[in-house]
């Protein structure tokens, strides 16, 4: 089920329900019009008639990944996003509901979803370093039916690739792995189960996460746990070593460095690297900086 429903306020089976909530950590849905808004929007975050000026005008494809495709309004400087029905997670659940109406629902219905929640968990962090600017959103009424018209528009930045990495200082890299980390442990119980470089782009120098998909909870019995910031995070550690540790901040480090990154390498090596192991020895290398 796409949605849980809360304060069943049923006006009419024409105007059907007024509220909607998706989870816990992100704001409930509200109606508004033909379009669901999340409540306490501020009115500076504009809507669907934010989208509507744009169909007109030539956009940019910046980038596709496996749910969503990303535009760029070169006049307004913004990153336009929506649902990528040519994307591998799209089309591999299409074949396998091979012509089945239902089935076909439901992967439409799923993404939907997915694409609803990243602009909640983007609404819930605005104002944190490392979350893109969000400019507006659209969501329709009928979010299913309507899919091709769910949107978002965000702040534009560069992307994070091994060139940029490998053009840079050592005390750069330190600080971005650093910003990171710090993030991490900022945005708990949030579980970025599927973290990779490729999500990130920096925005004013500092690492931006743009794409949401697969942000898990950790579960309220478990936030009291005396390993709570490391819960859940084995493979989000391992991605992190390969993607802003490995090859780079081994290179070019500066004399003093060696015995932590002396630790950290064998950390890793022997699968006793924690994210609180990480970011203590994130914290001695940027006194470096």
């Amino acid at each position: 089920m796409i949605f849980q429903l809360e304060n069943i306020e049923f006006l009419s089976t024409v105007f059907g329900y007024r509220r909607l909530v998706f989870s816990p950590f992100i704001p409930p849905l509200v109606k508004y019009g033909n379009q669901w808004r999340f409540e306490n929007t501020s009115d500076s975050i504009g809507n669907c008639s934010f989208f509507n000026s744009l169909k007109s005008k030539n956009l940019k494809e910046l980038g596709k990944g496996f749910n969503k495709v990303v535009f760029k309004d070169s006049f307004e400087n913004v990153a336009i996003k929506k649902i990528s029905f040519s994307g591998n997670s799209f089309v591999t659940c299409m074949d396998n509901a091979d012509g089945n109406f239902k089935s076909e629902f439901d992967c439409i219905e799923t993404a939907a979803r997915g694409f609803i929640t990243e602009i909640g968990l983007m609404l819930s962090l605005q104002g944190d370093p490392n979350v893109p600017k969000l400019y507006a959103y659209c969501i329709p009424l009928d979010f299913v039916l309507e899919a091709e018209s769910l949107s978002s528009a965000t702040s534009v930045g560069e992307p994070l690739d091994v060139i940029h990495l490998a053009q840079s200082d050592w005390k750069n890299r330190v600080k971005i792995i650093d910003e990171i980390l710090k993030f991490l442990k900022r945005t708990k119980p949030l579980v970025f189960n599927d973290l990779r470089r490729q999500q990130f782009v920096l925005i004013e120098n500092h690492p931006t996460l743009v794409d949401f998909d697969d942000v898990g909870f950790i579960p309220l019995e478990n936030q009291r746990r005396s390993d709570f910031y490391d819960y859940g995070n084995d493979a989000v550690v391992r991605r992190l070593y390969s993607a802003f540790i490995d090859g780079l901040l081994f290179q070019s480090n500066p004399p003093g460095t060696e015995e932590s990154l002396k630790e950290l390498k064998k950390a890793y090596e022997n699968s006793t690297l924690t994210l609180e192991k990480l970011t203590d020895i994130s914290s001695k290398l940027r006194n470096f900086i």
